[in-house]
């Protein structure tokens, strides 16, 4: 991960990392974010959702994280320009109550 993310660097290239399935693991084995190798000025996007893990497909409450700030403010103008700023009213609750009060968290 570390020599894709260099090569990004080096290219100027903008890397956009699915880690829909994070919370997904074996047990003992631990996941690797991007997030914890990126930089704040690094171009790039994680994709992200607790549908999958806690069956919440029906929230439509993906979400995109990144340290960049300017990707970030880009990736809000595009999404406000569509009309996609609000998430459904059940997501937030759901997606809070999946982080920190599952079976996964003990």
């Amino acid at each position: 991960m570390i020599q894709i993310l260099e090569i990004c660097r080096k290219n100027n290239v903008l890397l956009v990392s699915d880690e829909v399935h994070a919370d997904l693991t074996l047990k003992g084995k631990k996941f690797t974010s991007l997030i914890n190798l990126m930089n704040q000025d690094d171009q790039v996007i994680i994709c992200n959702s607790a549908n999958k893990t806690f069956n919440l497909g029906g929230l439509k409450s993906s979400y995109l994280i990144s340290k960049n700030k300017m990707l970030l403010s880009k990736i809000n103008n595009i999404f406000e320009s569509n009309s996609l700023t609000s998430p459904n009213v059940f997501s937030i609750p759901a997606i809070s109550a999946a982080y920190t009060n599952s079976e996964t968290q003990k």
